[in-house]
């Protein structure tokens, strides 16, 4: 397993003060992905394909690391031994994580009949029904030192763009729940 990220608009985080920070910049925007083997869950488009407009294509990073953190307390503390996460940008399709004993089995789920109006579910019966696609079966360990690697990395990089962002409520946010607390 492997996140592959890339932030965007560098240069407007870096100018800004924590002001514009607040109002203009809530969210980290830029491309994500979760790679198993060699298939891509949320495949970004190729640089042709963006152009010179990558904020069309835009994913909500602060939102895709709180997803996968919260992934992995819940199954790394054994909260539960279930977790789904909806594609931000599509209402029915989701990934799966399924804990069994020290493995996780990573499904992709295609749910047309609504949802839950959360983009986390923990409840394995609401999609029963689904289309399921696995892919991928990996050691609990693994998925756990990717996610906090990446989102480490993560961290860093935006510490390095504009040390002000630590004092944003957004990242202030997003640090609580990943249990960092802090930028530094």
């Amino acid at each position: 397993m492997k996140i592959i990220y890339k932030i965007y608009y560098e240069e407007e985080l870096k100018a800004a003060n924590l002001l514009q920070l607040e109002q203009e910049h809530n969210q980290i925007y830029g491309e994500f992905n979760i790679v198993f083997g060699s298939q891509y869950y949320l495949p970004y488009p190729t640089e042709e394909t963006i152009g010179k407009h990558p904020e069309i294509f835009s994913e909500l990073l602060l939102t895709h690391f709180d997803q996968m953190n919260l992934v992995c307390m819940s199954l790394g503390e054994q909260v539960t031994n279930y977790v789904a996460i909806r594609y931000i940008e599509s209402p029915w399709v989701w990934l799966e994580y399924k804990r069994v004993n020290d493995r996780i089995f990573v499904s992709e789920i295609f749910h047309e009949d609504g949802g839950p109006n959360s983009y986390v579910s923990f409840e394995e019966e609401y999609f029963q029904r689904s289309k399921k696609e696995k892919i991928a079966c990996i050691p609990l360990n693994e998925l756990l030192v990717e996610v906090t690697r990446k989102t480490n990395s993560f961290i860093e990089e935006l510490q390095k763009i504009n040390p002000l962002l630590s004092e944003s409520k957004a990242i202030k946010s997003f640090l609580s729940n990943t249990r960092r607390g802090d930028i530094r």
